[in-house]
């Protein structure tokens, strides 16, 4: 199963863990996680941070480099919605932004805004410690791309996976 930025996690988790013929248990065993989280990250009740989310997809992927005949990439859609959902929570700090006195309004902002090397600074802070689906409801997978080379990130590799299979399926 390849799967490329703009599906929700719950979808892609589950479709790449059924695609390998995987359980629950058998996941959580490979990803060394318990079987109660990865229930809970396809029920859609817990967001995984892209660290887990990518140790999860990688435990799926054990031994497969290439989709088998016959399967097409998934579709990965940003996740839209209200966010946050009152003006005062747009000024509270977002958990991701823990070492300093950011708000949403502010981080939003920084990633829309002309100052390079503070949209550069807030996008890899955002890809490093946010959660998937609150990622794509702050960026778009071509801030990202024309972005990545440039951004000092733990899960660089990652997210050239991500972005490599969101050309090649569209």
């Amino acid at each position: 199963m390849w799967y490329h930025a703009g599906m929700d996690s719950v979808t892609m988790l589950r479709a790449t863990r059924e695609s390998a013929g995987l359980s629950q248990r058998e996941l959580a065993r490979r990803a060394g996680t318990s079987q109660a989280a990865v229930s809970c990250y396809e029920r859609g009740t817990v967001s995984p941070s892209v660290r887990t989310l990518a140790r999860l997809l990688a435990a799926c992927r054990e031994g497969r480099t290439k989709p088998e005949s016959g399967q097409s990439a998934a579709r990965i859609r940003p996740v839209l919605g209200r966010f946050p959902m009152t003006a005062r929570e747009w000024e509270c700090r977002p958990y991701f932004m823990w070492s300093s006195n950011t708000s949403w309004r502010e981080v939003a902002d920084a990633l829309q805004g002309s100052n390079l090397p503070r949209r550069r600074a807030m996008l890899a802070t955002v890809l490093d410690e946010a959660k998937w689906d609150d990622i794509w409801r702050l960026v778009s997978p071509a801030l990202i791309a024309s972005e990545l080379d440039a951004l000092r990130i733990r899960r660089k590799s990652t997210w050239r996976f991500f972005l490599e299979h969101a050309a090649s399926a569209s």
